[in-house]
């Protein structure tokens, strides 16, 4: 998703889109869709059995290290603690 498919579907230029995005929701965008791509990866985690990696490709990113970082600074944990955590609970 880019702001120029939204923009393009909304019938509104990029700028009058994210401008009022922001009014509305408080929230970029962009911010509100890696929280979205983030909040999904942390289902695939607890509802699946993939890879970290295959979630990284699923939800969209391309960096595994970078995801991490984010899930990171978002949930305070890293992704693979996070699975480990699920798992040994699920015993």
């Amino acid at each position: 998703i880019t702001i120029e498919l939204l923009s393009k579907v909304s019938g509104m230029s990029p700028k009058k889109l994210q401008t009022g995005f922001k009014l509305l929701y408080n929230k970029s965008i962009n911010e509100y869709i890696k929280h979205i791509k983030l909040e999904l990866s942390r289902d695939f985690i607890k509802n699946t059995d993939m890879s970290i990696s295959e979630i990284v490709y699923n939800v969209g990113y391309r960096s595994r290290s970078y995801f991490s970082k984010i899930f990171f600074e978002h949930y305070g944990i890293l992704p693979i603690n996070y699975k480990a955590n699920i798992k040994s609970k699920s015993i």
